[in-house]
């Protein structure tokens, strides 16, 4: 599915065993890949398809649904891993709490390259997002906002 505003398109892809929504926020040629859940491949061949560059990987939150294709990505891209400082915790524990409360394993959580805060602002293809610290679902969740 892909939704257009103005020169941004976000197009979903829905990833994962809890089929959770991955976000390629896209501007011109370049793209943000927001909560890469999971199926790294897919969400490779998704950017090669729509012919884009990724310039930067994002989590809203680091639950495991939001975070497990972020290795596989990275790996093949060369991009940087950003989530909100607050969630660091959370992303750290991420695989005894997904043993114990849904029973069980996953991978090794990625490590976060950088920290978005409050007022950031992320540029990409001509655009700018502003960053919202937004917590609620998760100490750390953060939300995008642009123009329009």
């Amino acid at each position: 599915m892909t939704r257009t505003r103005e020169s941004i398109q976000v197009h979903i892809l829905v990833v994962g065993r809890l089929q959770t929504n991955c976000y390629i926020v896209q501007a011109k040629q370049e793209a943000l890949i927001v909560d890469a859940g999971d199926e790294p491949e897919r969400i490779l061949r998704y950017l090669k398809d729509l012919n884009v560059t990724p310039k930067l990987i994002i989590a809203t939150h680091t639950h495991f649904d939001h975070v497990l294709g972020v290795n596989g990505v990275r790996k093949s891209t060369g991009r940087k891993f950003a989530i909100h400082k607050d969630d660091l915790s959370m992303l750290e524990s991420m695989q005894s709490r997904v043993r114990e409360f849904m029973g069980f394993e996953v991978p090794p959580p990625p490590k976060p390259d950088m920290y978005l805060k409050e007022g950031d602002t992320i540029s990409f293809g001509g655009e700018t997002l502003s960053v919202l610290h937004t917590p609620g679902h998760s100490p750390g969740s953060i939300s995008l906002s642009g123009k329009g």
